[in-house]
């Protein structure tokens, strides 16, 4: 059960240093990585695949299985790299990702 604020976001979280505005990063996906994750969303949306979400926890980030779950978890630590370290529990902690082909 969440509650939610007038914000549709999660009631009593302390927002104030957050930004919601949109943000664009240049350069964050090099150009020769762009293959792999071409050929790993062919794997997701194939009906070989069952799942149709993916979880990669904190402590998996270090040894991702595939280029798109390397991308998750270069976009979860772009996001939490200023963060203290006691700032979010790492063994509960992760991205969910998916592909929309």
């Amino acid at each position: 059960f969440v509650m939610l604020d007038g914000d549709g976001r999660v009631y009593g979280v302390d927002y104030d240093d957050m930004e919601f505005g949109f943000r664009a990063f240049r350069d964050f996906l090099p150009s020769e990585h762009v293959g792999a994750l071409v050929a790993d969303a062919a794997v997701i949306d194939s009906p070989m695949c069952p799942a149709s979400t993916f979880w990669v926890a904190c402590e998996d980030m270090a040894q991702p299985r595939c280029a798109l779950e390397a991308l998750a978890a270069a976009i979860f630590r772009t996001h939490t790299r200023e963060m203290g370290v006691d700032a979010f529990d790492r063994g509960t902690s992760g991205a969910e990702w998916w592909g929309e082909t």
